[in-house]
C-alpha cells in the first residue's frame, strides 16, 4: 500500500516530478524482488486536480504499464486531488488508469484469503460498510480523521471521530503526508519529503500480509531530503542531493557565493533562513507553516475560494463585473514573496 504520490512540481521545483516517477520505479522492482501480487493506491495521484499536465500523466502510463506486464494488479482509490468536483468522484483523472487496475468510485469490498479489505475513496460522509463475521475486516481510504497530524505540525479538527471505525480490525489510510499511528488506524503517509517541515518525518510505503494480516512500514530513503544547516557548522555528506536550507544572520553580503558553493556541492537547491537569537523560533515557525511557496499557497487558495464561493460579497461583486481577477491578487503575493525571501518582517509596533 502506498499513498499521495502528488506528482507535481512543488515549490516549483521541476524535479519533484522525477522525484515522484522514480519511487514508482524503485516500488515496481521492490516488488517484482519480492513477489508482491497486489497493490492498493490510497489516492492522490496527483497534485492539481481540475488541470492535466500532460508529461507526468504519460509518465505515469508508462510505469504503469510496466506493472500490468508483470502481472502486478493494482487497486485505485481517488483522493481529495484527484477528485476535480466537490462531494463527487465524477470525472476524476483517475478512471484514466482503468486499463492498468481498477478504480473505486466510493466504496467497494473484495475478499483476499482471511480479509474482507473495504475500499474507501474521499468521502464527507462514510457509506454503510459490509462487515462480515467470518474474517478480518481491514479499511483503506482517504480519510480525514479527527486528531491526526496533518501538515506542518497542525492536528485535523474537523473530519471523522476514530471511533467510527472500532469496528475494524485495522484501519489504512492515505491523505495526511506523517506517517502515524494511533490504536488500529495508520497512516501511511507519502513516499517522499515535499517541505522542510517534513524533513524528520519517515517515508515509505506499507507492505502486509494477507494470509496473516501482519504488517511492516518500509522506509523509502533514495528519494532527496530537507536539511537545514548552520552556515558555521555543516558535514558536506549531508548536502549532496539534498534541498538545503541555510540558517545564516541578517546582512550577510555573501550569499550568491555560499548558494554557488552548496551548489557546486551536489545541493538540489539553496535557500535561505536569516535569524538573531530573538528572531529563531518566529522564523522556524513561519517556514514550517509553508506548504509551499508563496505563489503557490496564494494560487491554491485563490482557486479553492473561488471553486467553494466563499469570497465575501462585496469581492465575489467585483469578479462577477470583471473589475478584478486572479492576475490581481497573484500581483500583490508577490510582493510579500519577494520580501519574504529577502528575509523582511514587519517592526513590532
Amino acid at each position: 500500500m502506498f499513498s499521495d504520490l502528488h506528482v507535481f512540481a512543488h515549490l516549483s521545483r521541476s524535479q519533484f516530478e522525477d522525484i515522484a516517477i522514480d519511487f514508482l520505479y524503485y516500488l515496481l522492482k521492490y516488488s517484482k524482488s519480492n513477489k508482491i501480487e497486489r497493490i492498493f493506491f490510497l489516492g492522490d495521484w496527483f497534485h492539481i486536480k481540475n488541470k492535466l499536465y500532460v508529461p507526468p500523466f504519460i509518465r505515469s502510463i508508462e510505469v504503469l504499464r510496466l506493472f500490468k506486464e508483470a502481472g502486478i494488479d493494482i487497486t485505485f482509490l481517488i483522493g481529495n486531488h484527484d477528485a476535480p468536483q466537490m462531494n463527487t468522484t465524477d470525472n476524476s483523472i483517475m478512471y484514466a488508469f482503468q486499463e492498468f487496475g481498477k478504480v473505486i468510485p466510493l466504496y467497494e469490498w473484495e475478499d483476499i484469503d482471511d480479509i474482507r479489505f473495504h475500499l474507501l475513496s474521499y468521502t464527507n460522509e462514510l457509506p454503510k460498510f459490509e462487515l462480515t463475521n467470518n474474517k478480518a475486516n481491514i479499511l483503506l481510504g482517504h480519510l480525514d480523521i479527527k486528531n491526526f497530524v496533518m501538515e506542518s505540525g497542525m492536528s485535523c479538527q474537523e473530519g471523522f471521530n476514530i471511533q467510527s471505525f472500532k469496528n475494524f480490525d485495522m484501519v489504512y489510510s492515505g491523505h495526511f503526508h506523517k506517517h502515524q499511528i494511533n490504536n488500529n488506524v495508520v497512516y501511511i503517509g507519502s513516499p517522499y519529503q515535499t517541505r522542510y517541515s517534513e524533513r524528520f518525518d519517515q517515508k515509505g510505503f506499507i507492505e502486509l500480509d494477507t494470509k496473516t494480516a501482519d504488517w511492516k512500514f518500509i522506509e523509502y530513503n533514495s528519494a532527496p531530503t530537507f536539511k537545514e544547516i548552520d552556515i558555521e557548522e555543516y558535514d558536506e555528506e549531508n548536502v549532496k542531493g539534498n534541498f538545503i536550507r541555510i540558517k545564516t544572520h541578517k546582512g550577510n553580503d555573501n550569499l550568491p557565493d555560499i548558494k554557488n558553493k552548496f551548489l557546486e556541492l551536489g545541493a538540489e537547491s539553496v535557500d535561505f533562513i536569516f535569524e538573531d537569537e530573538e528572531e529563531t523560533n518566529e522564523l522556524n515557525m513561519i517556514e514550517d507553516l509553508t506548504t509551499g511557496s508563496i505563489q503557490e499557497l496564494s494560487s491554491a487558495f485563490y482557486d479553492n475560494i473561488l471553486e467553494n464561493d466563499l469570497f465575501p460579497k462585496g469581492i465575489k461583486t467585483l469578479l462577477d463585473a470583471d473589475k478584478i481577477d486572479k492576475n490581481d491578487f497573484m500581483f500583490i503575493f508577490k510582493d510579500i514573496e519577494e520580501s519574504h525571501l529577502a528575509g523582511w518582517k514587519p517592526e513590532d509596533d
